[in-house]
C-alpha cells in the first residue's frame, strides 16, 4: 500500500512540476518529488510546496525572475535576498553559530565570478557550496527543476564528480584501519579482495585521502554522525574514465601491491556502491512501514520504516481529510500496540525498537509510539516559528494543516497498557526528523538502550508553515529550509546539531567497526546492529554467574602498580575497595581498568552496568610479596627522521623477573595495542610523528628514555597531512627581500618543508585563540600535530574573513635538520601584524605549545627561535627536545616552560653539546613542583623578554631545578643573571 503521508504529498505537488532532488551525491533522478529528499522525512508539511518566500518565481517551465539571457542567475540581488530572508526565518541561526555577514563574504564572491565568466556550472557549484557549506541540517534541501539551465549544469558538474564507481566499497575502522569490503569484477582483476587493507590513493596515505573528502557532493546532514559513512560513499567515486593508483596489502601475509582503477559507470540499477548501504539501506524495510516479529532467539522486533500510517483501502487519495488522517495513525497505533502485547504474551525476552533508515513523518505518531512504552506522561515536544509580523519566535498556535492535527505541545500519553519487558533502540545516519523523537523519547524509558554503529542525523526542524520554507534562486534551483523549531518543556531546542555537529540520538552502545565485524556485515550478510542490541537484552537480570577480575590474586612488591582488569562487556563500571558488596569505600576513575598500588593486604571489587543492571564482581585479594627483580632497560629507543611513506621501528630490551608487559606512549596518551617490545610503523606517516617511551612492567614498572621520531618529506613534496595553501599565498616577498610560502593547518596533525633560500611557516590557533606561526628555513620538515582539536573556524581575535584555522594544543616535531635549519615558533600580535588584530582586544602574547622535539642528521642545527613561546602540558613532556642534538649556531632563546600534572619538563640536548639557553623574562616556575630534566647545556642565561604585543617580561631569578641525568642539581653552576 502506498503511504497516507506520501499521498498527503503527491496532493499538493501538482503546484509545480516534478523535480529532481540535488542534494542527493550523486543527483539521482527522482520521479516527482523526492520524498526523503525534500526534508519531508520528519515533523514537516507538504505545505511548504505551495507557500513560498521566493526570490524568483519559478514557473511551469522552470523559467524565474532574474535570469541573464545566458540562462544564468544574476546573482548578486538574489543571492543578497536569499541570505536575507534566511537570516531572519531560519530556525537554527544561533544553534548552528552561523554568521550571516560572513556567509556573505564567503560565497558571494564565488557566485558573482561564475556571472562574470558566463559559467553556468560555475554558478551551479557556488550556489551548492553556499548551501552545503553553511545550512548543516538535513531539512535543508537543494534542488533543480529539470530542463531548466540549472538541471543542465548540475548533469555536467556531477558527471565530472561522482559520475562513475571505482568498482570497490571501502571502510574506515575505529582503528583507522581502510579495508575494502566490496570488490566489483574490473577491481577484482587488479587484485583487490574483500579484506584488503587500503594505504595509499594516489600517492597519498589513503586515511588522509579519505579525510579530505569534500561532503559538498554529499547530501545536507545535520550531526557529525553521519560524516564517516557520508565521506566513504563519496570517496570512491569520479567521473567515468577516470583512474586511481592504490596501493593495498590484500592480506595479512602478503607483500604491499599496487592496482590502477579506471572508474566505470553506474546506473540507477545498480546496488547503490558505497559504504552507506552497510550502515543504512542495506537495513531491511518492512514494505508498509512497519513490522513485527519474534526472532529465534526469543527477542522481538518492532520494525519502523516511517512515522506515516497507510492509506485505508478503498480510500481516495484525492478525497483525503483529516479524519482520515487521524483514523488512519490510530489504526496503525492500535495494529504496532496488539503486535506488541502479543509477543510479550508469547514470553518475549526483550524488544528491539528498529528505527534505522526511519524517514520521519508525523510527529504524533512518534509520541504514540513511545506512548506504548512508557508509563509516565511526558512533554514530546513543542514547536516554535517564526512570528514574520512580530518579528519573534512564538510557538505554533494554529494548526490548519492536514499535517497538524495533534495539537501543539505534543506529549507521550501512555496507553492502556504498556510493555513491561526492556528494550533497545536501533539508529543510524538515516534515522531522520520524526523517526529521531521518537528514538529520543525512547531511549528515556527506564533501562532502553541505544545501540548502533552511528547516531541519528541531527536533523529535527519543522517545514510545515503557510508562510515560507522555500526560496526560488532562479534559472531552475531551488532551496527549501525548516521554518520552525522543536524545543522541550524549557525552551531547549531538541536533537538539532549544533555549530560543532553535536546533535542527534547517540548510542549508548556503539557497534565497533572492526575487521571481524566488517566481515560480518558484508561478507556473511548478518545484521552486526541488531546482533548486538539482542546480546544485549538477552543478558538477563536473572543471571546469577559472578563476573571475575583478572587477575583472581595479586601479589606483588609493596608500592608496585598493578592493573585490575574487569569483563569489558559492560556498559560502566564503579570500583570499590574492601568485600564485595561494601560500597562504603569507592575508588574514583577507572573503567574495564583499574591501576592500583600495592599496599598492606587488602581487596577489591567492580560494579558492572549492563543493560540487565547492575552486576557486582568477585573480590579480589592484592597484597605485596617478596622482592624480585625489577624491569631494566638494556636498549633504549632511538630518535630518527623517517622519509613519509617508509617502513620504521622503535624498539627496546629490558630484563627482570618475568613475566614483563610493554605499554608505548605517543606525546604522554598510551596506544591501544602496542605493548610488545617494539613498535612497527608499516608506513611511516605525518600522524605517526611524536615523542615516544615506553613502560616496562614486572614487579615494579620502568620507564624508557623519550624518543623523537619525525617525518621527513620526500623530495618535491611540499606539504602533508591536513594542509592546505593558495597560490597567492606562495613566493610571498617581504620588503626585507626574503621569500616566504605560507601554509595553513586545516585538521589535527600537518607537516610542511622549506623550498632552498627561502621560509616556509604553518598557522594554527592555540588554546587562547592566538594565531601561532611556525617557521622553517634550511633543511628538514616540521609536523605541527594538535591534541583536542577543534575547527576550521573563524579566528576570534583576529580579522581574517574567509580563513578558517584549526585549534588545539600542539606537539611541535622538526626532524632531518642540520647546520642550516633555523626553527621558529611565535603568536601573532599587535606587535608583528598590526594589520589582523582588533585593537579594542587584549592578546594573551604568547605561544601556548605543548613540547617540540627535533632530530638532527649531522647533530647540528642553525637556531633556535623560540622567545616568544610559553611551553606548558599536562601529559607527556614539555618544553624543547632534542637528545641528538650537539650544536646550536648562536643562544637558543625560550620564554617559558611550565609543566602541570603528570607532565615532565625538559630543556634537553645532546650529551656532548654545549648549547646555550636564553630564557626569555619567566622565572620557570613548574607548578607540578617537578624539576626541570636537562642535558648538553652549556648556560642558562635568565634574561629578559617581550611578548608579541610588544609589553617587556623583565628578567626574573629562576624558581626551578634543573636537574641532570645523573641526578645532580645543576642549577648553581647553570645559571647567571639576571
Amino acid at each position: 500500500m502506498k503511504s497516507l503521508l506520501n499521498s498527503i504529498f503527491e496532493r499538493f505537488a501538482r503546484a509545480l512540476v516534478p523535480s529532481r532532488c540535488c542534494n542527493t551525491p550523486l543527483g539521482h533522478a527522482y520521479s516527482g518529488f523526492a520524498f526523503n529528499a525534500l526534508g519531508l522525512g520528519g515533523p514537516c508539511a507538504a505545505a511548504v510546496l505551495f507557500a513560498t518566500t521566493a526570490m524568483a518565481d519559478p514557473g511551469a517551465d522552470g523559467a524565474a525572475e532574474g535570469l541573464h539571457p545566458t540562462g544564468l542567475l544574476v546573482p548578486g540581488e538574489v543571492f543578497d535576498k536569499a541570505v536575507d530572508a534566511l537570516a531572519e526565518r531560519y530556525p537554527f541561526t544561533e544553534h548552528k553559530g552561523i554568521d550571516w555577514a560572513q556567509v556573505r563574504t564567503e560565497f558571494r564572491p564565488a557566485l558573482l565570478e561564475a556571472e562574470k565568466a558566463g559559467d553556468p556550472a560555475g554558478a551551479y557549484v557556488a550556489w551548492r557550496r553556499f548551501v552545503h557549506g553553511t545550512l548543516h541540517d538535513g531539512h535543508v534541501t537543494f534542488w533543480a527543476l529539470p530542463g531548466t539551465p540549472a538541471a543542465e549544469a548540475e548533469d555536467a558538474v556531477l558527471a565530472t564528480i561522482t559520475g562513475g564507481s571505482y568498482g570497490i566499497e571501502v571502510v574506515r575502522c575505529d582503528d583507522g584501519t581502510v579495508l575494502v569490503v566490496g570488490v566489483d569484477e574490473a577491481a577484482a582483476a587488479q587484485g583487490l579482495v574483500f579484506g584488503a587493507r587500503l594505504f595509499e590513493w594516489n600517492g597519498r596515505p589513503v586515511a588522509e585521502a579519505l579525510a579530505q573528502t569534500d561532503l559538498v557532493w554529499a547530501p545536507t546532514f545535520g550531526s557529525r554522525e553521519s560524516v564517516p559513512v557520508l565521506r566513504e560513499e563519496l570517496f570512491v567515486r569520479g567521473a567515468v574514465g577516470t583512474t586511481v593508483t592504490v596501493r593495498f596489502v590484500g592480506s595479512e601475509q602478503s607483500a604491499l601491491r599496487e592496482a590502477v582503477l579506471i572508474a566505470g559507470p553506474v546506473d540507477a540499477s545498480q546496488a547503490p556502491r558505497y559504504a552507506r548501504s552497510a550502515f543504512g539501506r542495506r537495513v531491511s524495510l518492512p514494505e508498509n512501514g512497519y513490522a513485527i516479529a519474534l526472532r529465534e532467539d526469543g527477542v522481538g522486533v518492532l520494525t519502523l520504516r516511517a512515522m506515516q500510517p497507510a492509506i485505508p483501502p478503498g480510500v481516495d487519495p484525492a478525497t483525503l481529510t483529516p479524519e482520515v488522517v487521524i483514523a488512519a495513525v490510530e489504526q496503525m497505533v492500535a495494529e504496532v500496540h496488539d503486535g506488541v502485547k502479543q509477543l510479550e504474551a508469547q514470553g518475549a525476552k526483550g524488544l528491539v525498537v528498529d528505527l534505522r533508515n526511519n524517514e520521519g513523518g508525523l510527529d504524533a505518531l512518534g509520541a504514540m509510539v513511545a506512548g506504548l512504552f512508557d508509563s509516565r506522561p511526558r512533554h514530546y515536544l513543542t514547536s516554535v516559528a517564526y512570528d514574520a509580523a512580530a518579528r519573534r519566535w512564538n510557538a505554533v498556535k494554529n494548526y490548519d494543516s492536514v499535517m497538524r492535527l495533534w495539537g501543539n505541545p505534543l506529549y507521550v500519553q501512555p496507553a492502556e497498557t504498556v510493555f513491561g519487558g526492556r528494550i533497545a533502540i536501533l539508529v543510524n545516519p538515516e534515522t531522520v526528523s520524526a523517526g529521531e523523537g521518537c528514538a529520543l523519547r525512547l531511549s528515556e524509558v527506564p533501562g532502553a538502550t541505544v545501540v548502533g554503529f552511528f547516531g541519528s542525523n541531527g536533523s529535527f526542524g519543522n517545514m510545515a508553515d503557510a508562510d515560507g520554507g522555500l526560496l526560488g534562486l532562479g534559472a531552475g534551483l531551488l532551496l527549501s529550509y525548516p521554518i520552525e523549531r522543536c524545543v522541550d518543556e524549557r525552551g531547549r531546542i531538541l536533537l538539532d546539531a549544533d555549530s560543532a555537529g553535536r546533535g542527534g540520538v547517540i548510542p549508548q552502545v556503539r557497534v565497533p567497526r572492526t575487521p571481524a565485524t566488517m566481515h560480518a556485515l558484508f561478507a556473511e550478510g548478518r545484521d552486526v546492529e541488531m546482533e548486538t542490541a539482542a546480546a544485549l537484552l538477552l543478558a538477563a537480570p536473572s543471571d546469577t554467574a559472578i563476573p571475575a577480575i583478572s587477575p583472581a590474586e595479586v601479589k606483588a612488591t609493596l608500592g608496585a602498580s598493578v592493573e585490575l582488569s574487569a569483563p569489558a562487556e559492560a556498559l560502566g563500571y564503579q570500583w570499590f575497595e574492601g568485600e564485595r558488596g561494601d560500597t562504603s569505600r569507592p575508588v574514583a576513575g577507572g573503567g574495564a581498568t583499574l591501576k592500583v598500588i600495592v599496599g598492606t593486604e587488602t581487596t577489591y571489587w567492580v560494579r558492572l552496568y549492563q543493560a540487565a543492571g547492575a552486576r557486582d564482581s568477585a573480590a579480589v585479594p592484592v597484597g605485596a610479596r617478596a622482592l624480585v627483580e625489577a624491569p631494566t632497560l638494556t636498549t633504549q629507543p632511538a630518535d630518527q627522521s623517517v622519509v613519509r611513506g617508509t617502513s620504521a621501528r622503535l624498539s627496546v630490551a629490558a630484563t627482570g623477573t618475568a613475566p614483563l608487559t610493554y605499554q608505548w606512549f605517543r606525546n604522554g596518551r598510551p596506544l591501544q595495542g602496542a605493548t610488545r617490545p617494539s613498535l612497527d610503523f608499516f608506513y611511516f606517516d605525518v600522524v605517526n610523528a611524536g615523542i615516544y617511551d615506553v613502560v616496562v612492567s614486572g614487579s615494579e614498572g620502568a620507564l624508557s628514555r623519550p624518543a623523537v621520531i619525525g617525518v621527513v618529506l620526500p623530495a618535491g613534496l611540499r606539504s602533508a597531512g591536513t594542509v592546505t595553501t593558495r597560490d597567492e599565498w606562495q613566493n610571498i616577498r617581504h620588503p626585507n627581500g626574503t621569500v616566504y610560502d605560507q601554509f595553513l593547518l586545516t585538521g589535527a596533525a600537518g607537516a610542511f618543508s622549506a623550498d632552498p633560500g627561502e621560509i616556509a611557516r604553518m598557522s594554527y590557533l592555540d588554546n587562547n585563540d592566538s594565531i601561532v606561526q611556525v617557521e622553517l628555513s634550511g633543511a628538514g620538515s616540521v609536523t605541527v600535530a594538535l591534541d583536542n582539536s577543534s575547527g576550521p573556524s573563524a579566528p576570534l581575535l583576529y580579522e581574517q574573513p574567509g580563513i578558517r584555522y584549526m585549534k588545539g594544543k600542539a606537539t611541535i616535531i622538526l626532524a632531518g635538520a642540520d647546520a642550516s635549519t633555523h626553527f621558529t615558533i611565535y603568536s601573532v600580535g599587535k606587535a608583528n601584524n598590526p594589520g589582523v588584530v582588533r585593537p579594542e582586544l587584549t592578546y594573551p602574547g604568547w605561544a601556548d605549545v605543548a613540547v617540540a622535539g627535533i632530530v638532527s642528521t649531522d647533530g647540528k642545527l642553525g637556531g633556535i627561535h623560540h622567545g616568544n613561546v610559553a611551553y606548558s602540558s599536562s601529559i607527556g613532556l614539555t618544553g624543547i627536545y632534542a637528545p641528538d642534538v650537539i650544536s646550536v649556531g648562536g643562544s637558543s632563546v625560550v620564554h617559558s616552560i611550565a609543566a602541570s600534572g603528570a607532565a615532565r619538563p625538559y630543556l634537553y640536548f645532546g650529551a656532548e653539546s654545549d648549547v646555550h639557553v636564553t630564557i626569555a623574562g619567566s622565572a620557570l616556575v613548574q607548578p607540578n613542583g617537578d624539576s626541570i630534566a636537562v642535558g648538553g647545556l652549556g648556560g642558562v642565561m635568565m634574561g629578559g623578554g617581550e611578548d608579541s604585543c610588544r609589553r617587556a617580561a623583565p628578567a626574573r631569578d629562576i624558581q626551578a631545578t634543573l636537574l641532570d641525568d645523573a641526578g645532580t642539581d645543576v642549577t648553581p653552576v647553570m645559571v647567571v643573571g639576571p
